[in-house]
């Protein structure tokens, strides 16, 4: 099964932060991630599929209950039949054409010895990084808007409480005036829980956008539409990978995939959205980026196993969502 949200507008997926003139002064901003959350994604499924929210232990375990135990992968993003994955780390959308090129000259950079190597595999690295960034597959919009209300009469005012002048950024994926311009947001469905067949118009992320959501028996696996080998020893951070703060998450990495492993990447704090059950924000945790990419130093793992279970906390909705490749020779030496 496959859950398929079509994008007809520019979107936005928020960051964390506020509108809330309390907290960000009279002039505020929000900014969008370059796709949407797995929580995001989640929710509106939830959202759709779910008669009440109930608490439970975890954050996690609320979704599981109103979804009935669902098992995601993603989320990706498919342009005109061309799959492209989240590359938070460069700020960009990375395509499938260049996913082994660029994990390639990342291992390598990891494998350099002394300053002028690493100096030179960097600079290789930042001209694919611009190559890529050259095909412009989506840009950032920012939006000025004013905080109305609307009293008896219709009119409208400024709402006092809500806050007065802000700055939303949005984003926009490829060119929505050509007519022939398709863009989806792919959930890989491994566990489809309560989700049934069938196609809505739902509101997704923020400012009120609205996409359309197909859920249908599609067959779609990653392993297969990449041509992956059953075995990896090379591990590409396809959404963000949780784990609590205050832990070394390489060993947090290791522990999990039985594996010794070498990392790059960025570590971020990330929040995972607002619980209607609770009525509360959700927890805060570190985050090794989309883009990141891990290395098994010795040995591989199985490919098919590692993407279906995925790493991390959350991993049940779409974190932690790992696309598994297969690296020539000794990687790490």
């Amino acid at each position: 099964m496959v859950v398929r949200f079509k994008i007809f507008q520019a979107m936005m997926f928020r960051r964390a932060g506020e509108f809330d003139p309390s907290s960000r002064g009279v002039y505020s901003r929000a900014s969008s991630f370059i796709v949407p959350t797995p929580s995001t994604l989640a929710g509106a499924l939830a959202s759709l599929y779910a008669f009440s929210y109930s608490k439970a232990e975890g954050w996690v375990e609320e979704y599981k209950m109103a979804l009935d135990n669902p098992m995601f992968k993603g989320p990706f993003l498919k342009v005109n039949n061309l799959w492209y994955f989240d590359c938070s780390l460069e700020q960009l959308l990375i395509s499938q054409h260049n996913l082994y090129e660029y994990i390639q000259n990342i291992s390598e950079i990891m494998k350099a010895r002394n300053s002028r190597e690493i100096r030179k595999l960097n600079e290789r690295k930042e001209e694919l990084v611009k190559k890529i960034r050259s095909k412009n597959i989506f840009k950032m919009q920012e939006r000025i808007g004013i905080g109305l209300k609307v009293r008896e009469n219709d009119s409208k005012t400024v709402d006092e409480e809500k806050g007065k002048i802000y700055n939303a950024e949005y984003i926009e994926y490829g060119d929505f005036k050509n007519k022939n311009n398709v863009v989806e947001i792919y959930l890989d469905v491994i566990n489809p829980g309560n989700l049934r067949v069938g196609r809505y118009y739902i509101r997704l992320g923020g400012e009120g956008r609205v996409v359309e959501l197909t859920v249908d028996e599609s067959k779609m696996s990653m392993i297969e539409e990449l041509k992956i080998s059953d075995y990896a020893n090379t591990l590409y951070v396809a959404s963000h990978l949780l784990y609590e703060t205050g832990k070394s998450i390489k060993d947090a990495i290791e522990i999990e995939i039985g594996q010794n492993v070498e990392i790059y990447g960025n570590v971020d704090i990330v929040g995972v959205g607002y619980s209607l059950a609770r009525e509360r924000r959700k927890p805060i945790y570190q985050a090794l980026v989309p883009g990141s990419v891990i290395f098994i130093n010795e040995g591989k793992v199985n490919s098919r196993e590692i993407y279906e279970k995925g790493l991390g906390i959350g991993k049940e909705i779409g974190y932690g969502t790992i696309i598994p490749v297969e690296l020539k020779g000794n990687i790490m030496t």
